[in-house]
């Protein structure tokens, strides 16, 4: 660093634009700390998401109508979401720890990073529209238990084409516009970067509509939920002939119940995150320190509690199960 500029002058400046960092090298600190915890948390939590979409689909032919379709909105949400997480990494997990500085520092105007970012937020928009996929198709079972069948299909078949279709469209402007590197403020050490780029550098438009779009999405979950919620508690009135029946549904509701609930804790962040970044707020490079264990709560948290607190995952004798499943033990489930 310039030992004549005070260290606020590099804040948010493109890296490859000053020589000081020709010369910068990768210095361990709490920020790879953090990164390295996160990734050894991120593996385990991967690997049972994916054991659950292997269980669907070697099992949706088994699976009764009723639970197949939120099962494969759901896993959708979140294999995406890791594929999110992933881009997280790679776009500002390890820029930030200082590890890819010396390299943003010689970049070239024809680098992959724009196309790297733009999968970053490509990846963050697809999780976000199969989460509203998934919770829109709980309530529609839930209050069209006769026509669920045809409702919920329907619904997957136009909500997958349209969220990869405005996927594809979030990508377009970040693949017309360049990558590069921008310093990070302080508590972040001198080095410690993110990946960015023409597109979103000192253009308050689409972070505006980011958080937009975090607020609707957030906003329609809640409304989901209401509606859920109502519903339960009508059903619960009800009479259930089958003590086991009834016993199996219930754990069932209470896992979407709470997997719904549990949905809304990462999006509240993202919107911390961009309403402070809009206001220039200082604590914003607070937020981007805690902000993963927020991030990968979805995946982390979420993903666990559902594979081992659902029914659909569990033998009678309550151990795990992931093969050789019977058709009458998955129709219980409603999912």
């Amino acid at each position: 660093m310039d030992g004549t500029k005070p260290r606020s002058f590099y804040n948010y400046k493109i890296i490859g634009e000053y020589s000081e960092y020709k010369d910068f090298y990768y210095k361990f600190d709490y920020i790879s700390i953090i990164t390295i915890i996160t990734a050894i948390c991120l593996l385990p939590s991967f690997c049972v998401t994916m054991k659950m979409y292997i269980f669907y689909y070697c099992n949706k032919k088994k699976i009764q109508n009723l639970g197949i379709h939120v099962l494969n909105a759901f896993l959708l949400s979140q294999i995406w979401n890791c594929i999110y997480v992933f881009s997280d990494f790679a776009t500002i997990r390890i820029p930030s720890t200082s590890y890819m500085t010396h390299y943003c520092a010689y970049l070239q105007d024809d680098n992959i990073l724009h196309h790297l970012f733009g999968a970053h937020f490509s990846a963050y928009y697809i999780s976000q529209f199969y989460t509203l996929l998934f919770c829109f198709i709980r309530v529609l079972v839930l209050y069209s238990p006769r026509d669920h069948e045809r409702l919920c299909s329907l619904s997957m078949n136009i909500g997958s084409p349209l969220a990869l279709l405005f996927g594809a469209l979030i990508m377009v402007p970040f693949i017309l516009s360049t990558g590069y590197c921008v310093q990070l403020d302080e508590p972040f050490q001198f080095g410690a970067a993110i990946i960015s780029s023409t597109f979103l550098h000192d253009n308050q438009v689409p972070n505006v509509l980011h958080l937009v779009f975090s607020v609707l999405i957030m906003v329609i979950i809640i409304v989901l939920n209401i509606y859920m919620l109502i519903k339960i508690k009508m059903n619960s009135k009800i009479q259930i002939a089958s003590n086991m029946q009834s016993n199996r549904i219930s754990k069932a509701e209470k896992t979407l119940t709470v997997t719904m609930l549990l949905i809304l804790v990462p999006l509240l962040v993202s919107m911390a995150m961009r309403g402070t970044d809009l206001l220039r707020s200082p604590i914003y490079p607070y937020i981007m320190i805690i902000r993963p264990f927020f991030i990968d709560f979805r995946v982390n948290v979420i993903s666990w509690y559902f594979y081992l607190t659902h029914p659909m995952f569990k033998k009678d004798d309550g151990s795990r199960k992931t093969t050789n499943v019977q058709k009458s033990q998955i129709g219980s489930s409603p999912l």
